[in-house]
């Protein structure tokens, strides 16, 4: 069993065209209502080595990514990746007290895939109604390797082939500043489980369970640490805190 902190992600490379290189869009993408917006920290001019690591959060820019105001959190992952449905757990989980979700739907990652059947969410229909946080997400294929889902718009295919140029998956970028590329959920013992058993398992004390808390607060961790940064930059008098996150154990109806 790998330790948690040494999970690879998924190259994208690894079926059919994808084997070779992602085709990558360069279509900008220019809105009014709700742009994308790089602001300076104010220790933009201090080096990236003295800010905290969180996790297995790496600092990658001293540069915040906002849209319309909040924290722009982007994932890149794909329905048939076993790490990206391992580590989907701790997305919603954390994400959940920022906002509410809707469109989430329980997916089962490729049937022969080396880690294969690992359940988890797709957030290709999902969003998130939230103040404080933008998620944008991209499903790059479907539960199968061969079939494309989502493509990126040009920003996204700027910061994704600029921080992570091997292409793996899953990625997470979370203001703009710090990334994590793969899962600190393992997704091997959850292999070939059914959904149903699975979220279970995220519900009672085992090892699953105890993973997904912990990616999930350091998940909030980051987003607090990077809105705080970036209130403190805008002027802000006070800084919202909030309270380490919870596994979302409501009706499962809900993230349907």
């Amino acid at each position: 069993m790998k330790n948690q902190s040494k999970l690879k992600g998924k190259k994208v490379q690894n079926r059919t065209e994808w084997k070779k290189a992602i085709v990558l869009t360069a279509i900008i993408v220019i809105t009014v209502a709700a742009f994308i917006t790089i602001v300076q920290s104010e220790s933009s001019s201090n080096s990236i080595q003295n800010e905290k690591a969180i996790g297995d959060f790496i600092l990658v820019s001293n540069s915040i990514l906002t849209e319309s105001g909040r924290i722009v959190i982007l994932f890149i992952g794909a329905e048939a990746c076993p790490f990206c449905a391992a580590e989907s757990w701790s997305i919603v989980y954390a994400l959940a007290q920022y906002g509410t979700w809707n469109g989430l739907s329980p997916v089962i990652s490729n049937a022969t895939d080396s880690i294969p059947k690992v359940p988890g969410y797709t957030f290709a229909n999902a969003t998130l109604e939230s103040s404080q946080v933008s998620f944008v997400e991209v499903e790059l294929t479907s539960t199968s390797w061969d079939q494309k889902l989502q493509s990126l718009n040009s920003t996204e295919s700027q910061l994704f082939r600029e921080y992570d140029p091997s292409g793996s998956i899953p990625f997470l970028l979370i203001g703009g500043m710090y990334l994590h590329i793969g899962s600190a959920v393992s997704p091997y013992p959850l292999s070939n489980m059914s959904w149903s058993q699975c979220y279970n398992l995220s519900k009672s004390q085992n090892a699953f369970h105890d993973q997904v808390v912990s990616e999930a607060s350091n998940i909030s961790q980051v987003i607090n640490y990077v809105e705080g940064k970036y209130l403190s930059s805008s002027g802000a008098s006070s800084v919202p805190t909030y309270p380490a996150p919870e596994l979302f154990l409501g009706d499962i109806s809900r993230l349907r």
